[in-house]
């Protein structure tokens, strides 16, 4: 099994509109709502897959209540640690006219010490043991900005192989290009055909949509 750590997921708003015009008043064409997070990315893919996850993280609010109905319509389990104060909701436009989108990010719930200990226990009594411990995302107010890292350490003293997603380049792997082949799947979900001028789904920016899940089965699938 493979767990995922997404400390700040979120509700992402996306709005499509055709024009947007700053300082006017602007009628969205569409809109979607997205369970957001790098390691809620992850668990969807490796669900996908027909592989065995479960996301972890924190949870609180209307918008986490959404963030969970919306993940359990797509079948991705969960276990997430609940807390008073809601989950962030981030803010995505999309000009199909420009192809541009402008993300309006929020910081994110603040985390008590007390909350994350109630997390580090259930984290830390995860059974069976997973196969990997996958994290990623930013890190929420109240927390340190090293605390990926600190999971990572206690992760490895349990002798779990643990591996971060970042946004660095240098820093690629099958996980990384999950993240990359997710971002261009909801660029181009939110666009019309006719406005898509990127390369195919499948292969972007030297990323093979099909190797990539091939490599994580290869490499973690037991």
């Amino acid at each position: 099994m493979i767990a995922t750590i997404t400390l700040n997921p979120s509700l992402d708003i996306t709005i499509t509109v055709d024009g947007l015009v700053v300082d006017e008043t602007n009628r969205w064409t569409h809109s979607r709502l997205y369970a957001g997070g790098k390691g809620i990315d992850v668990s969807r893919a490796i669900h996908e897959m027909g592989g065995r996850t479960v996301a972890y993280g924190f949870i609180g609010g209307s918008p986490g209540r959404q963030v969970e109905i919306l993940l359990d319509k797509e079948g991705v389990p969960f276990s997430f640690t609940p807390i008073e104060h809601e989950t962030r909701a981030n803010f995505i436009i999309t000009d199909t006219k420009t192809s541009q989108q402008t993300r309006i990010d929020a910081p994110g719930p603040r985390i008590s010490k007390e909350q994350f200990s109630r997390f580090h226990r259930k984290i830390m009594q995860i059974y069976p043991k997973p196969n990997l411990v996958v994290v990623g995302g930013s890190v929420p107010p109240g927390l340190p900005v090293n605390i990926y890292y600190d999971i990572i350490r206690d992760a490895k003293d349990f002798k779990v192989r643990c591996h971060r997603v970042t946004a660095d380049s240098k820093n690629r792997g099958p996980f990384r290009e999950v993240d990359e082949i997710t971002h261009l799947r909801r660029r181009q979900s939110e666009q019309t055909t006719k406005d898509i001028r990127s390369a195919d789904s499948r292969e972007v920016a030297g990323i093979s949509e099909d190797n990539c899940f091939y490599q994580i089965r290869k490499q973690f699938f037991r």
